[in-house]
């Protein structure tokens, strides 16, 4: 799918189904719809699919997800510290082995109890909540994960301002891929844990400051289980 400033919306994401269906034309393979949530965004997609009768798997762009989760972060720690990332890193390991929007939202507005936040500071913290909340149906990170299929759509990202309005759209390869590593706990590791045998499909933004390979340290793990309760 490419970004466009001079088509609308509809235009873009029904040019991306097109696509896809010319590359499968029979529809044998899994499509895989990356989008950001929001509503509008996702009722154009059904009308896509209302035009071409395909069957699609939508996946919320973790990208967007990880956005919400910085700007909560910074409401309990300092920015650029490794407090915050560790904050961040461990939530998002616990979205990719399976926790709920709904569980995650839940703890993250406990927390906002506990620390005796305000409502000017708890507000990034609300709307990452809310967030969550709203898409949880679109959050099984660990199911995308074990079937090969890509959960953020880099490229897209760094090509426009305006991709946020528009959804990714691709046929995923035929056959099952191999699962992607998830037991990687460090945000840095995250675009090796969303890439896909067809190919990294992670923005070189979702780390922030952050965005080569590391291996994940074994402290990683221990920081995420000493701080369970804020997640569990």
């Amino acid at each position: 799918m490419w970004p466009s400033v001079e088509h609308t919306t509809q235009q873009v994401i029904d040019d991306a189904f097109a696509e896809a269906l010319r590359r499968d034309p029979e529809q044998r393979r899994r499509w895989v719809v990356l989008v950001d949530g929001q509503r509008d965004q996702l009722r154009r997609v059904q009308r896509a699919v209302a035009k071409t009768g395909a069957k699609i798997t939508t996946v919320l762009d973790i990208v967007h997800v990880l956005e919400y989760l910085w700007r909560a972060a910074y409401a309990f720690h300092p920015e650029s510290t490794a407090e915050a990332e560790t904050w961040v890193e461990c939530r998002l390991l616990a979205l990719l082995n399976g926790r709920s929007g709904g569980e995650l939202a839940k703890s993250l507005r406990l927390m906002v109890r506990s620390h005796g936040l305000d409502a000017k500071a708890a507000l990034p913290v609300e709307r990452a909540a809310r967030y969550l909340v709203t898409n949880t149906r679109l959050l099984h990170y660990d199911q995308a994960l074990a079937d090969g299929l890509p959960i953020a759509s880099g490229v897209v990202e760094g090509a426009s301002a305006t991709s946020s309005r528009t959804a990714s759209v691709a046929p995923a390869p035929a056959g099952r891929s191999p699962a992607p590593r998830r037991s990687c706990a460090c945000v840095r590791c995250a675009r090796a844990a969303t890439s896909t045998s067809t190919g990294s499909f992670i923005s070189p933004g979702i780390t922030r400051a952050r965005t080569a390979h590391a291996t994940p340290t074994a402290s990683s793990p221990t920081r995420c289980r000493a701080g369970r309760r804020a997640y569990a």
